[in-house]
């Protein structure tokens, strides 16, 4: 998928903008790419295999899961990080960002450009289906918890209306540096925005969909994703588990409405001076970078 800046005049919402909101103010090119696959689709190029790389090395290096684990959880008992969410009969969008036009390098393998980040989007028709709640199950309380909150805030509901998104699986590229790499994650946060929209279940009935997440994170990462505007993020259970490696860690299973938290995300742009303009020597705020990662993909001919 080629960049596809903003248009520096203001484009009024319609059915098939995010939300039905406005962009306004130029955006310079940047040197990131983001490419979306289909859980059916691009499985044998080299970009996905990288990321597949990249999962399996990050998974283990965080204690996440074992090789036996990984064994044990691949629908074809490869040692790599595959489950459900990969086969082809679930609604998966693998969101890739890479550098334009670099190689795509291997976790293990630091070199110029290459894969700098990526992240999962699933639809779930139950957050009994999800990963996420997988994810706490060895936690009776934090699953009480979850449970719970799900049902006040309605989620199940939203699942069966098919507007509930699981995200899982959101790695940055170590070899590609701190900047790369927080760029890439809010440029995904904008990107997933744009994707749950295009795929709403009722835009034939031209009805608006209401996209909601959930998502298994640490309080560090709710703060930043908070801080780059998108808010508010539910906390629907918070608790410790403990890692293969015996590690005790703070665990959150979060939700957001992707419509409800993007609004945010541009009110913020429009109260920042230059929030989306970049290059020349100038720092494109976090809500900027949220922002572009959504247009390059609502912006984009075609569907994802």
């Amino acid at each position: 998928m080629s960049r596809n800046p903003v248009q520096s005049e203001e484009k009024e919402g319609r059915r098939g903008d995010v939300g039905g909101c406005r962009v306004k103010k130029a955006v310079t090119d940047d040197d990131l790419a983001i490419k979306v696959y289909s859980s059916n689709g691009g499985q044998g190029s080299e970009l996905m295999q990288r990321w597949g790389d990249l999962r399996t090395y990050f998974v283990l290096k965080e204690g996440w899961l074992t090789e036996g684990d990984l064994r044990e959880n691949s629908p074809d008992g490869a040692s790599a990080d595959r489950d459900r969410y990969d086969l082809p009969n679930s609604l998966t969008y693998h969101v890739l960002v890479c550098k334009e036009g670099g190689p795509t390098a291997r976790a293990e393998e630091p070199g110029e450009g290459g894969l700098v980040a990526g992240a999962r989007l699933t639809r779930v028709l139950s957050v009994k289906d999800s990963l996420s709640r997988e994810m706490v199950q060895d936690n009776p309380v934090m699953l009480e918890d979850l449970d719970l909150r799900s049902n006040e805030l309605g989620l199940e509901e939203i699942a069966r209306r098919g507007d509930l998104w699981d995200v899982t699986r959101m790695i940055s590229n170590e070899v590609e540096g701190g900047d790369a790499q927080r760029r890439a994650v809010l440029q995904i946060l904008g990107a997933a925005v744009a994707i749950v929209n295009k795929n709403n279940t009722r835009s034939q009935e031209g009805v608006q969909g209401e996209p909601h997440w959930i998502f298994t994170t640490t309080s560090k990462m709710r703060a930043f994703i908070e801080w780059g505007g998108m808010r508010p993020v539910g906390v629907l259970s918070d608790g410790r588990l403990v890692d293969r490696k015996g590690k005790r860690e703070r665990i959150l299973v979060c939700t957001l409405s992707a419509n409800e938290a993007f609004g945010s995300v541009l009110k913020k742009v429009g109260a920042e001076k230059d929030g989306l303009a970049g290059g020349e020597g100038r720092e494109r705020s976090h809500a900027g970078e949220i922002a572009v990662g959504c247009k390059k993909i609502s912006g984009a001919s075609g569907g994802v």
